[in-house]
């Protein structure tokens, strides 16, 4: 669809919005409703729907109680500041810069240990791993994506808990574990097809991936986890300390099998 395609459809689904009075926060009517009310057909609607989602005119949310929302496109100004030097999870972090933070649980399963996340883990033999898909959302406007593996023999009824409200507290209080050692690798990656539809952003758009694995005080592995940040949302501030941080920088796709699972 050409820009000036897209700009006349965009058009006429801001005179929708006019004409019904719909304010920050409200509800678009449905995609078949939006392409039979403009004639127009699902795959253009999409695709001028995608435009106003990153120009912050709409927001799109998945899952129950999801849709099309009209959005403010000055608040999608201000980005998000990650800072990776602190302990706080990125809900606190989101809070303290005074946005609304939430956090949508979109799966939590238990799956068959594999050769990749063994190796991730650190654990041999036979099991079942914990895999959490979390959305982060600042004032309604979706920031992050996270898949988080844990062993299940480490935290048996943990998939039954509260999974939308901080990881790293529910572990200390229900199991006594506290992360001593955490090692993260950053990495600038484009975003799939999937990914994009969930983070609202064009396939291709850049993310920021953040692999994470924690260990305990006696080294054991307790998590493996990937977060992608959206790239145009998101400043990242690491802080280091001479003789007590070690950086290295790697030449090989640490994300590939991330992005196929």
């Amino acid at each position: 669809m050409s820009l000036g395609r897209a700009r006349d459809v965009g058009a006429m689904i801001n005179a929708l919005i006019e004409e019904r009075g719909l304010g920050i926060g409200d509800r678009l009517p449905p995609e078949r409703e939006l392409a039979a009310r403009l004639q127009l057909s699902r795959t253009t609607l999409r695709r001028a729907l995608d435009g106003m989602a990153r120009s912050g005119l709409i927001a799109r949310q998945v899952g129950r109680g999801g849709g099309t929302f009209v959005s403010d496109p000055t608040a999608q100004q201000t980005s998000v500041k990650i800072d990776r030097s602190t302990a706080e999870s990125v809900p606190e972090l989101l809070s303290r810069q005074g946005f609304r933070a939430q956090t949508r649980v979109l799966s939590a399963s238990l799956v068959e240990f594999d050769a990749v996340m063994a190796t991730r883990l650190d654990v041999e033999g036979s099991g079942l791993v914990i895999k959490l898909r979390r959305l982060r959302l600042a004032d309604s406007v979706p920031i992050s994506l996270e898949t988080m593996y844990l062993p299940e023999s480490l935290f048996p009824g943990l998939i039954e808990g509260k999974l939308s409200g901080s990881l790293r507290q529910l572990l200390q209080e229900t199991y006594g574990v506290v992360p001593a050692r955490i090692v993260e690798t950053v990495e600038v990656v484009a975003s799939p097809r999937q990914m994009a539809a969930i983070l609202q952003i064009g396939v291709g758009d850049p993310l920021l991936g953040v692999t994470r694995v924690s260990s305990d005080s006696n080294g054991r592995r307790i998590e493996y986890s990937v977060d992608y940040f959206r790239a145009d949302r998101t400043r990242l501030s690491i802080e280091s300390h001479p003789g007590t941080a070690r950086a290295q920088l790697e030449a090989i796709p640490t994300f590939a099998d991330a992005l196929a699972r």
